[in-house]
């Protein structure tokens, strides 16, 4: 389950408890083969309370949800879909009245929790001002596709449709089997406003403006469409691979490498960067595969941060504090070779060391 909480300092956008698992730079779920996701031959539908959001009316609140629907939907390069399938029969107002929905036999759902008690009743009274909402998608019983997905969003912190437009747009990202994304962590909260258009959707915490959260990053529609392609993603896309190790050989579990376009000049863009966590499918092989733009590219590799563990984590290995992504982590090291990559190639950088 993924959790937007509010603490003291920040915006905690996704807390996962132990009903389901993390795993990030990327996919949210995987198995053997790659990537889980949703079979898409048809619109995924959904069902929405039929309450109020908190400020938003019931009205309003139903627009927002399709709006937030419609922002992945929107990437060229992606197919997949969602289709409104009409209301829930009642308000849902309890936990006893909400938990049925989280069950796989039920519908795909959006449910309002308009005064924060839902959220009180299963998490704590304490988290009633901090949980902000949170999404899950669910797998088939052999863990080859997506079936279904439920949200809660809490009403308390729904002033707005425009700032809570990112919230929802960043869940049901989660809904479509996206994790979190680490890019531009240092401008998150440097108090520029304007620079907040460079992070990604996927961030695991808030920014200093979330409404440009709203509006996907670079790296966002790569991965969506990676997991999601038409038929143009080959002509629009390229990818790198690669492996992180350390001197000696040893694999890097949970780090995060970006790949950062370059322009003509030889600056490096803001806007145009891509990730991907090291040992990405648990395969102890410290492999990492990165969808990008074509064009020419720089590596950089850094730490996961400490902070972005458990239901904030970015990667299969930073599940708590103690997690391998913060044993011995990596130094923030950028590697000199630069890499072309052409659309509808991979471009296999080989092994880089990290320090």
């Amino acid at each position: 389950m993924n959790r937007k909480i509010l603490t003291a300092t920040m915006v905690i956008v996704c807390v996962t408890s132990g009903r389901s698992t993390a795993f990030a730079g990327g996919p949210l779920r995987f198995n053997s083969t790659g990537p889980v996701v949703w079979d898409t031959a048809a619109p995924i539908k959904y069902k929405t309370d039929k309450a109020s959001l908190g400020g938003i009316s019931a009205t309003d609140a139903q627009a927002l949800v399709k709006d937030a629907f419609d922002v992945w939907t929107g990437v060229a390069t992606a197919r997949i879909t969602f289709q409104s399938d009409g209301l829930l029969p009642v308000d849902v107002k309890t936990a006893v009245a909400y938990l049925p929905y989280e069950a796989n036999s039920a519908p795909n759902v959006v449910v309002f929790d308009t005064d924060g008690d839902i959220i009180a009743d299963l998490a704590g009274p304490e988290n009633r001002y901090k949980i902000i909402g949170w999404a899950n998608p669910l797998t088939s019983s052999n863990g080859t596709t997506i079936t279904k997905f439920y949200s809660l969003m809490n009403g308390l912190f729904a002033v707005n449709g425009a700032s809570f437009l990112s919230t929802l747009v960043h869940e049901f990202g989660h809904s479509v089997g996206l994790d979190h994304s680490q890019i531009h962590a240092a401008l998150a909260n440097n108090g520029i406003a304007t620079d907040d258009k460079h992070i990604p959707t996927m961030f695991p915490t808030n920014a200093d403006d979330d409404t440009h959260l709203g509006n996907l990053n670079p790296d966002d529609e790569a991965w969506i469409s990676m997991l999601y392609p038409d038929a143009t993603f080959d002509t629009k896309y390229g990818k790198i691979r690669g492996r992180l190790k350390r001197q000696g050989g040893d694999v890097v579990l949970g780090a995060n490498v970006v790949a950062v376009q370059i322009a003509a000049d030889g600056s490096s863009s803001l806007t145009r960067q891509f990730s991907c966590v090291s040992d990405w499918l648990m395969k102890s092989d410290g492999e990492f595969l990165i969808p990008v733009l074509p064009g020419k590219y720089k590596l950089f590799v850094e730490p996961i941060l400490p902070e972005f563990n458990a239901g904030s984590s970015v990667g299969p290995w930073s599940d708590s504090a103690e997690s391998p992504s913060f044993e011995n982590p990596v130094e923030l090291q950028e590697f000199p070779s630069q890499v072309q990559v052409d659309a509808g190639n991979t471009k296999d950088v080989g092994d880089l060391i990290a320090n």
